[in-house]
Formats: structure tokens, C-alpha cells, sequence
């Protein structure tokens, strides 16, 4: 009997990485979880489809998505610094 080959796998279309983070983005809101060294790690966004548009919250640390909208450079959500 002869081998069989699979096929190779074709590798997954990524988007292009962003410098920007849900941190940067406008539409990130109810920014909450502090870590250990008291700097907030979760939010919510009301345009990501994995998170329900809002209902389960995701890292601020995420890369940001195609409808990212930069954040003022005075805004901070409330984060002391």
C-alpha cells in the first residue's frame, strides 16, 4: 500500500498587529479587575462580536479591532497613573 500525504495546512489570515490596544480605543468603557500592582485589566466594547457586543468583558491589553477609534491623550477612563 502506498502513503498518503495530507494536504498542508494553510496558515490562518491574521489582521496586520496594531501598535494599539483596547486601552487606546474610544469606544473601551466600564474599564475594572485590578491587577496586583492596582493598574485595571478588563473592559467591555460595544463593537466586538466574540465578547457579545459588550456582554462579557475582554482584556485591555487586546489588540485593537478594525473599528478602533483612537482615544483623546487626556482621557484616561478614571485610571490614576
Amino acid at each position: 500500500m502506498g502513503k498518503t500525504y495530507s494536504r498542508p495546512r494553510q496558515a490562518a489570515k491574521r489582521q496586520t498587529e496594531s501598535p494599539y490596544k483596547c486601552r487606546d480605543c474610544r469606544h473601551s468603557y466600564d474599564w475594572h479587575s485590578k491587577a496586583l500592582d492596582g493598574h485595571l485589566i478588563l473592559c467591555r466594547c460595544p463593537h466586538d462580536v466574540k465578547s457579545e457586543h459588550g456582554r462579557w468583558c475582554k482584556f485591555l491589553s487586546d489588540a485593537a479591532c478594525p473599528q478602533f477609534v483612537k482615544r483623546e491623550e487626556d482621557s484616561n477612563n478614571g485610571e490614576k497613573e
